[in-house]
């Protein structure tokens, strides 16, 4: 038996059933129409000239850090710790070093304060991570990054839906989505590069198709649609039809979907304002968050027995992150000390959020929660 309240669920139904069906039965299981509609409702909905679908947040995230790699050289991306180990991964993968910035105490992201100090003549770009469905002040941070004349790739995995500025998060930047079933729409695994870059966008095409420049759904229409010449080594990143399927319908419900996940934060909201020991998540003022996770900060002292009392009630509480990446050991330095990442990482509590989450769901949590603080 499973916990009364999950920590999410992804919001699936007969509507995907029945567009992954219809991919059967057609049987372009692999490339196909799906992908290529998929990723032009993407690129509409993000505002930009360009999207391209990949097998997962991960492959595509390592892909471009290898373009800047291939375009700068070696040297190092700035990036917060407070942060899932994926996103300084595709940097070292990629042959490029992690530098790891500290995080603003009330956003947990990084600032142009956190950023400044850790730009030197080694700097070949900066990853803003925008964390748990609220974005970085990205007017602030573009202007910066313009200024420093530095590219800038947004870990737009926890964000999908989210506004800043007026414009959608990874709209400012190389962004980058992830459609993990935790994740504001999901296909089981996949991921999204948007950019208003073409130049970029064919350089993805080409790597995450074996270095051959046109695939076979492309191919179709061509007089030797058996021809594949490889114009560069390439991988295989390629996200399948049917999950494209799957994803257009997602899409589809994003709006609904986010509305109920923020139904869910302002209940949250209501019910923990004035508990003592308690800060809920800070909202940007011109933003609009999409609340992919629901993080609160407790004493460092009580978190542990807080978390565990919690999970001991059916809550499926958890927690993002700890250990944060600069203190894992692929990653450990003695040199590196980040503070506020290291104090947010001993007191981050992460609630159950989802569309799919019941108003009964949530009141629990909310009761067990005030249960759980009492010492």
């Amino acid at each position: 038996m499973g916990p009364r309240v999950p920590l999410c669920r992804p919001d699936v139904g007969e509507e995907e059933l029945a567009a992954i069906r219809e991919v059967f039965q057609a049987g372009s299981l692999s490339h196909g129409p799906q992908v290529v509609e998929f990723e032009h409702a993407f690129a509409r909905l993000i505002g930009v000239p360009h999207a391209v679908a990949m097998s997962s947040w991960t492959s595509a995230a390592f892909l471009v850090c290898a373009y800047l790699r291939e375009g700068f050289g070696p040297g190092e991306i700035i990036l917060p710790s407070y942060t899932f180990v994926a996103s300084a991964n595709v940097v070292a993968c990629a042959g490029l070093t992690p530098r790891f910035a500290d995080v603003d105490w009330a956003s947990h992201e990084v600032t142009v304060e956190t950023l400044e100090p850790l730009v030197n003549e080694r700097t070949r770009g900066i990853m803003v991570v925008h964390f748990g469905g609220r974005p970085c002040d990205m007017p602030a941070i573009s202007e910066f990054a313009a200024r420093h004349r530095l590219p800038m790739i947004e870990d737009s995995a926890e964000c999908l839906g989210a506004k800043v500025g007026g414009r959608q998060a990874g709209s400012y930047g190389i962004g980058i989505f992830s459609f993990y079933s935790t994740k504001n729409i999901t296909t089981g695994e996949g991921g999204m590069v948007v950019t208003a870059d073409g130049q970029l966008a064919d350089w993805l095409r080409i790597r995450m198709a074996h270095g051959v420049r046109k695939g076979s759904f492309t191919r179709d229409g061509a007089a030797q649609r058996w021809f594949r010449n490889a114009v560069a080594p390439g991988h295989n990143f390629r996200l399948s039809n049917f999950q494209a399927a799957m994803g257009l319908v997602q899409l589809s419900k994003l709006q609904q979907m986010n509305s109920r996940r923020r139904a869910v934060a302002r209940a949250y909201d209501s019910a923990l304002r004035g508990l003592s020991g308690v800060e809920r998540p800070d909202l940007l003022p011109d933003g609009e968050h999409s609340f992919q996770m629901y993080v609160v900060r407790v004493p460092a002292t009580e978190r542990d027995r807080i978390l565990t009392r919690l999970i001991e009630d059916g809550v499926e509480a958890s927690v993002h992150f700890d250990p944060p990446v600069h203190e894992q050991t692929a990653y450990a330095s003695p040199a590196v000390r980040l503070p506020v990442t290291e104090r947010l990482s001993r007191s981050a509590v992460t609630l159950p959020i989802s569309s799919v989450q019941t108003t009964e769901q949530t009141e629990f949590v909310i009761d067990s929660f005030r249960r759980a603080m009492r010492p």
